[in-house]
């Protein structure tokens, strides 16, 4: 290829992100260049960061489109129209779900995706979402169980902390579907080919909210769950920034996530001062401004709080955000993230014990579905020795097939 898949990526954000601030005449010059691999690819880009559905939008009106191949514009239109059914149907399952739990009386609070597709987000079938996500008081876990498992839900992966469940005759589907050689890997393929209206959705079920197993969010959503049942803004808004930071932190980042954020402070009015001291106060200052600097490369907002978290992080934490860029820290990357990657994060040294700790008390109480029953995962050093070894023999990641389905090559094609 001409252009690497971190030079498409980068074009494919900045691009997406003027069209949606208002500017449908700008088109970036190297598109003019693009091979039809390149299209391929960037339909890729554009599925796995979430873009399709908000693009296609703009396309069906005729915006962000006049200079892309017909097959790429239609492609797009196709995303918009499948997600919309998708959604409808996730949409139908949450109510029946909190139905179930209504008529029980039982509290909860939704947030995340469904939250921000029906209450943020202008147009729901713009918003991908891959489950749906509840908190509940743990007393409520049968209860819960219950209500899945007679919806034709089984748990996939059980924790102290919740648990995750996913349509029965999906279950080995989803399991396998990063882990396929990727020659014999069909990018056409409804599970691949982006947004599709009979793709599966999880239900993630929170009994806690804890953010790299260090920061617990708990208190905030349990005073949502008794008082009204939402999320104030102010929490909700820090928790959407510390959730991507997480996800950036481990090359898990989604274009998606830096516009979820970008709409909700368009949508809320929002104390920054009070941001900041709930931030300081729960000590994810530094967090938040991994999630800030990101938004602000690509929508050019959000100066006025970073100033104001950047005056309350110290000097480590003022070059680590500097010069972040998505595609580095997105599933675009081929590469592991190294397992002592978090550490450089951490608030404190303290923290850094913390963090070891917590991870090896979550692998020891996870269990796993393995075939038609739940086992605990192996010792959690295993998963430490699997992901060096990638390292040392630069192996790609699993989530990596998917762009080695294309003949790419992580070495010569990434970068």
């Amino acid at each position: 290829m001409r252009h690497t898949i971190k030079e498409i990526s980068e074009t494919l954000f900045g691009w997406l992100a003027t069209l949606l601030r208002g500017d449908s005449s700008y088109f970036p010059e190297e598109i003019k260049n693009w091979s039809d691999k390149e299209w391929e690819v960037a339909k890729t880009i554009v599925f796995v960061h979430g873009m399709g559905p908000l693009w296609g939008k703009e396309c069906s009106r005729g915006l962000g489109c006049q200079e892309i191949p017909d097959e790429f514009r239609d492609y797009l239109i196709q995303q918009y129209h499948q997600n919309g059914l998708r959604i409808q149907k996730i949409r139908e399952c949450y109510e029946r779900i909190t139905q179930g739990l209504s008529r029980k009386k039982t509290r909860f609070v939704p947030f995340k995706g469904i939250e921000l597709a029906f209450n943020v987000y202008p147009d729901p079938a713009t918003r991908p979402m891959a489950d749906i996500d509840l908190y509940l008081d743990s007393k409520d876990k049968d209860l819960i169980d219950d209500i899945l498992t007679e919806g034709g839900f089984t748990p996939v992966a059980i924790t102290e902390s919740g648990a995750t469940y996913y349509p029965g005759e999906w279950i080995d589907k989803q399991k396998n579907m990063f882990r396929l050689n990727p020659t014999n890997m069909d990018i056409n393929n409804e599970l691949y080919a982006g947004e599709n209206e009979n793709s599966p959705f999880g239900i993630d079920v929170h009994f806690e909210i804890k953010i790299l197993a260090l920061r617990d969010l708990t208190c905030a959503f349990e005073s949502a769950r008794l008082e009204s049942g939402k999320l104030a803004d102010t929490e909700h808004f820090i928790y959407l920034l510390v959730h991507a930071a997480k996800h950036f932190m481990n090359r898990g980042g989604r274009w998606l996530h830096l516009y979820d954020i970008y709409l909700f402070e368009k949508k809320h009015k929002l104390d920054y001062q009070l941001i900041v001291k709930k931030a300081v106060e729960w000590r994810v200052a530094h967090l938040l401004l991994i999630s800030l600097s990101l938004c602000e490369h690509y929508f050019s907002s959000f100066h006025q709080l970073k100033a104001l978290l950047y005056a309350e992080v110290g000097w480590r934490h003022k070059l680590l955000v500097n010069n972040l860029q998505l595609s580095e820290m997105s599933c675009c990357n081929p590469w592991p993230v190294s397992p002592f990657a978090q550490f450089i994060w951490v608030h404190s040294f303290v923290d850094g014990f913390a963090l070891l700790a917590a991870f090896k008390n979550r692998k020891k109480n996870t269990q796993v579905r393995e075939g038609k029953s739940l086992s605990s995962i192996p010792w959690a050093g295993a998963r430490l020795l699997t992901i060096i070894n990638r390292l040392i023999q630069k192996k790609p990641r699993e989530v990596w097939s998917i762009m080695a389905a294309h003949d790419l090559s992580p070495k010569q094609d990434w970068k």
